[in-house]
């Protein structure tokens, strides 16, 4: 069966400094006037190969940030799929190292209970992804080997330490268990998942909790920042032209 491509992707990140590995991919790039000037003054447009449009905006940090760029992205661009992409922390009780890329395959809040009610937004629901697994093939192997995929989960502080892995709900040793905590994509999915969009979260490894110091975790994520890491822009690269 012949795979889908996309004509119109959204691609949204949190952080100005996110954007710098997309800043290469497009070409014929303009910056067109958002619908609404507080969370959605403008955003990037440029074309992939003449095959589809890419739109890129910077929706800053957290998931309600997030979630109402998402919405307002989907208004006015109207995408095929939404990608939210940047840095994210790594469980490494699941292995997952600095510099590994992650690739959601689904995605909950960690600091959110299900409260009940009629209402499916009254529950914590784990939000499906737009399945990509079998897309990694086309990848060269500089960047396929680097690429782990399972759920991850998002909330609005960061997970520095051990302890703070430990308070997430949930096995910590079975499947559904996140391997990657942002601040972001829970966010992004729920409102794509109430419009019938498509999404995918990816997002490069900045930092893993490994004991109680919080001040280590700082350090290794500012010394993620000082080492460009230019794999993960030739990852974004490919997973573009992967979809198109």
């Amino acid at each position: 069966m012949q795979e889908k491509t996309f004509k119109r992707i959204a691609v949204i990140y949190a952080m100005d400094r996110e954007r710098g590995y997309l800043e290469n991919i497009l070409t014929d790039v303009r910056v067109e006037k958002g619908t609404d000037q507080t969370f959605f003054k403008s955003f990037e447009r440029g074309s992939l190969e003449g095959k589809a449009q890419v739109a890129m905006c910077q929706c800053g940090i957290g998931k309600i940030n997030a979630s109402i760029t998402t919405f307002l992205m989907i208004q006015q661009f109207k995408p095929d799929i939404v990608i939210n992409t940047g840095c994210a922390g790594g469980n490494v009780i699941k292995g997952i190292k600095p510099h590994n890329i992650v690739i959601t395959s689904k995605a909950h809040f960690y600091d959110e209970s299900d409260v009940g009610g009629e209402s499916e937004f009254g529950k914590n629901l784990y939000y499906n992804c737009y399945p990509f697994a079998e897309r990694i093939k086309k990848f060269s192997p500089t960047v396929s080997e680097k690429i782990k995929i399972g759920p991850t989960a998002s909330g609005d502080r960061f997970i520095e330490t051990l302890k703070d892995v430990a308070s997430i709900s949930g096995d910590i040793l079975s499947n559904d268990f996140p391997i990657a905590f942002d601040m972001e994509f829970s966010g992004v999915s729920r409102i794509c998942s109430a419009y019938s969009v498509p999404s995918l979260n990816t997002r490069i490894i900045s930092d893993v909790p490994t004991g109680p110091d919080k001040d280590n975790h700082l350090k290794m994520y500012e010394d993620f920042w000082a080492s460009k890491d230019n794999l993960y822009e030739k990852f974004l690269n490919e997973l573009l032209h992967a979809l198109i």
